[in-house]
């Protein structure tokens, strides 16, 4: 269990923007750059880095107008919800692959083959340089 010591502070302004600019393109159609995304998603949905890597196509749902992301399973019981998609991503929705996975070139790894891991990895790798 972490420690208010060992717990993470939160990221400044400035560290925040630079976190947003590791990658500035955002990608071709259905190929988004998951550098370029995955923090723009986590911040203004609240997901976890693993939700947002399993994302679907299929995941992308509208009701009444408002495009949201189902999120059908997750790490706990409470996990299972709809987060409505803040209209700053809606070019992300354009890029996005009309079938399958919405990051393709994700490769699964570690003991638990999560989509998840290699990007991790590298998003941890490059955020130390920011945090110095």
């Amino acid at each position: 269990m972490k420690t208010p010591k060992d717990a993470n502070a939160p990221w400044s302004s400035e560290a925040l923007k630079a976190v947003l600019a590791l990658e500035s393109s955002p990608g071709t159609p259905g190929e988004p750059t998951p550098l370029h995304w995955l923090p723009r998603i986590a911040l203004l949905s609240g997901m976890r880095l693993n939700e947002i890597c399993s994302l679907e196509a299929v995941d992308i749902q509208e009701a009444d107008g408002v495009r949201y992301f189902n999120i059908p399973a997750g790490k706990t019981e409470s996990s299972v919800r709809v987060v409505p998609i803040h209209s700053s991503l809606q070019a992300f929705v354009e890029l996005c692959p009309p079938s399958g996975f919405l990051f393709p070139n994700l490769t699964p790894g570690g003991p638990d083959r999560k989509r998840s891991w290699y990007i991790g990895r590298d998003f941890g790798r490059s955020t130390k340089q920011i945090e110095g």
